[in-house]
């Protein structure tokens, strides 16, 4: 998705925020290891500071049409504003330094500017590589026949369809047939002990989605849904978004 940076206005403001005191910013300390998700209240008319407590982030991004960003390269975090004034959440990648990614679910609020520190911590030494990854290459870590921590493995999915860096991907685009005010299409499918299905709503006039409304449609052959999530919730006429479902079809998960 688009980075979108501020206008020249927008960057002589942070330049005058940058130089406010640390007291001038209230925190919300988020204590976070890669892959995982959590919650921030974000302002919806000032800016929003992410940063980690030792380290960098390097990216952030999410729907370009919701806010922009300035980044401050020198000191490693990034200033968020707002840009559509809506209060439904909506959920950003946050990447790091170390190339550690979060997954952050912002709430807009009527706030002052705020600051949102992510503390990352290392995942324990017994873990993995394909745990710590979230899958293994395509082919799912497995112990005795059963994936190794299969809820660590279904958020890597997750994030790694989001992202676009998820191998083993099989186009489909296949329209689906949906009691819902729009058109769905499934783009692609990830086969696994896990299976993930990456689809796109079309809205057919004013509409808002329900992560519920998409369980049914993923569930064909006995199939059991895992996760869905869904990048934009509240949609306008025309607009589109991203649906992300991860299932599973053995007993033991």
């Amino acid at each position: 998705m688009a980075q979108r940076t501020f206008n020249r206005a927008w960057g002589i403001g942070l330049l005058l925020l940058l130089g406010q005191t640390p007291s001038a910013w209230a925190v919300q300390d988020l204590t976070v290891q890669d892959g995982d998700n959590v919650a921030a209240d974000i302002s919806t008319k000032e800016l929003t500071r992410f940063s980690m407590a030792s380290g960098r982030i390097t990216r952030i991004w999410g729907p370009d049409d919701r806010f922009a960003v300035e980044p401050d390269k020198e000191g490693g975090q990034l200033f968020v504003r707002l840009l559509d004034g809506k209060k439904e959440p909506f959920s950003v990648f946050v990447k790091d330094g170390t190339g550690a990614t979060y997954t952050v679910l912002a709430t807009p609020k009527d706030m002052p500017s705020d600051s949102v520190v992510l503390h990352a911590q290392a995942k324990p030494d017994a873990q993995t590589e394909a745990d710590s990854h979230g899958y293994g290459g395509g082919a799912y870590s497995a112990v005795n026949g059963r994936p190794y921590n299969w809820v660590n493995t279904l958020k890597g999915m997750m994030r790694g369809m989001a992202l676009g860096t998820l191998p083993g991907a099989e186009p489909v685009n296949e329209t689906i047939n949906i009691d819902m005010p729009g058109t769905l299409v499934l783009l692609e499918r990830y086969n696994g002990d896990l299976t993930g299905e990456v689809y796109e709503f079309t809205a057919r006039g004013a509409t808002t989605l329900d992560e519920r409304q998409f369980e049914a449609t993923s569930v064909t052959n006995g199939a059991d849904v895992k996760a869905v999530a869904v990048d934009e919730m509240a949609l306008a006429d025309g607009q589109t978004t991203r649906i992300y479902v991860v299932k599973a079809n053995g007993e033991d998960l």
